[in-house]
């Protein structure tokens, strides 16, 4: 029941209701004197938000099937979904009562799905090519430790004991991997953990598993209350290399009330996604679809870049809520030991992934990891009682601000993905420029 339903990337539970707390009780009065069979599923104080979740969902037993026939009036009948229909109705039916208010209502959404086949697509990690074998190499002894006292939480799947990691990660057991890795989706963890830690040798960070190592999804509820859990353990950054979306380009309500529940001096950081493709190449209607929690306003949302700073192709381009570009393409970090079941990126869901060893090193490309390396580079510029990570986000943004402008004066061209031009008539007016973040440029 209540199985992940979706169009354009934007997934979520078909049985699920969100309400914020405060608005719980009349809801749920509501639907009873109604006759919809429901379960009050959670009533969470740290989101202020109540899941509820529909027993029956034949079309008949839904919420707007309810209202219809108690108004005798059809319900919402252009909505897309069921669900979409469910929410217009029970809107609509409490405006009628309330003189046009209407409680705060959302939807359960799922995050973090890997990228895999369909033309509907998927929520995916790696950009454009699989992990790979790597050298990679041990992360070097310093002197000095950047990030020396900074605690870093990263929610993602499961992290596997690596050598890079030992002694700077904390958790509880659930948070680790233990015995074999079903595929590379179990990697995400320890791949983001390594490059954090690349960065900012001298930090800790706090791990949370969120993200299932079946297909790496979770639900927006779950990762919420840990987001909301791992704010309260004094983390200074918190990495979130995880994409949600939504059919109508809005903030999703559960995932936005748990940031802004969030200690106002955590500085969040996340993934701008992977779906930026060029013109004409795989769905263009969500080539620059924004991605929470990316797009958020007090999230720094971070596209992945080449080395050089060309935006990767997967980059969503000319996007106004990305704030700032790193790299992203072809990075080097910690992975497990062993034979490791693939995903194959863009293959039909349904073939076997192929199986490659690996020595403890990957290659891999993504957002999902040029955010983990933006993530330590402010953990190693925060200095606790010196220096707040907020100050060393601002450094950082400068300093990146500075040298991208300084390339453009230079005449540094933009690359093609990051200027693209259509033909049109000649007395159409001039295009303005696209929009090109910053580039961060990091070691790796």
């Amino acid at each position: 029941m209540g199985e992940p339903q979706g169009k354009r990337n934007a997934f979520y539970k078909t049985a699920d209701l969100v309400v914020a707390l405060e608005h719980a009780d009349l809801v749920v009065a509501t639907l009873q004197d109604l006759g919809v069979d429901f379960t009050e599923a959670e009533r969470s104080d740290d989101l202020g938000l109540a899941l509820l979740r529909l027993n029956d969902e034949e079309s008949a037993n839904r919420i707007a099937a309810k209202i219809q026939e108690r108004t005798g009036q059809e319900q919402a009948p252009d909505a897309p979904t069921d669900l979409d229909r469910d929410l217009e109705a029970l809107r609509h039916y409490l405006a009628g009562r309330y003189a046009d208010w209407t409680p705060t209502l959302g939807k359960n959404r799922l995050v973090g799905r890997v990228e895999g086949g369909g033309e509907e697509g998927q929520i995916g990690h790696s950009g454009e090519s699989d992990p790979e074998p790597s050298t990679g190499r041990p992360r070097p002894q310093m002197a000095r430790r950047p990030g020396l006292g900074v605690r870093v939480g990263v929610l993602d799947t499961a992290v596997f004991t690596h050598p890079d990691l030992e002694g700077h990660c904390i958790g509880s057991p659930a948070d680790f991997l233990h015995g074999e890795p079903a595929s590379s989706i179990d990697c995400h963890g320890t791949f983001v953990t390594g490059l954090v830690l690349s960065q900012a040798p001298g930090c800790t960070v706090e791990v949370r598993k969120v993200l299932s190592h079946e297909d790496g999804t979770a639900e927006s509820w779950d990762v919420a209350k840990k987001i909301v859990e791992i704010g309260r353990t004094g983390v200074d950054v918190l990495n979130l290399s995880i994409v949600c979306y939504t059919e109508d380009g809005q903030p999703p309500l559960v995932l936005a009330t748990a940031i802004d529940r969030l200690d106002p001096n955590i500085v969040v950081v996340a993934a701008a996604g992977n779906h930026g493709y060029p013109d004409g190449e795989k769905r263009p209607w969500k080539r620059n679809k924004p991605a929470w929690p990316a797009a958020l306003d007090d999230v720094i949302a971070v596209g992945a870049a080449d080395n050089k700073g060309d935006p990767a192709k997967f980059t969503p381009a000319d996007a106004p809520w990305i704030d700032v570009l790193s790299n992203g393409v072809k990075v080097d970090s910690a992975f497990l030991y062993g034979e490791i079941a693939v995903r194959t990126h863009g293959a039909p869901p349904k073939e076997p992934p192929e199986v490659q060893t690996f020595d403890g090193y990957a290659r891999w490309s993504g957002s999902s990891f040029a955010a983990a390396l933006v993530s330590g580079a402010i953990a190693a510029g925060t200095a606790p009682g010196r220096t707040s990570a907020r100050a060393a986000w601002k450094e950082l943004w400068e300093r990146a601000a500075t040298d991208s402008a300084k390339e453009q004066a230079a005449g540094v061209p933009l690359p093609v993905n990051a200027a693209r031009k259509e033909s049109a008539p000649e007395e159409a007016p001039p295009r303005p420029a696209p929009r090109r973040p910053p580039f961060l440029r990091l070691r790796t």
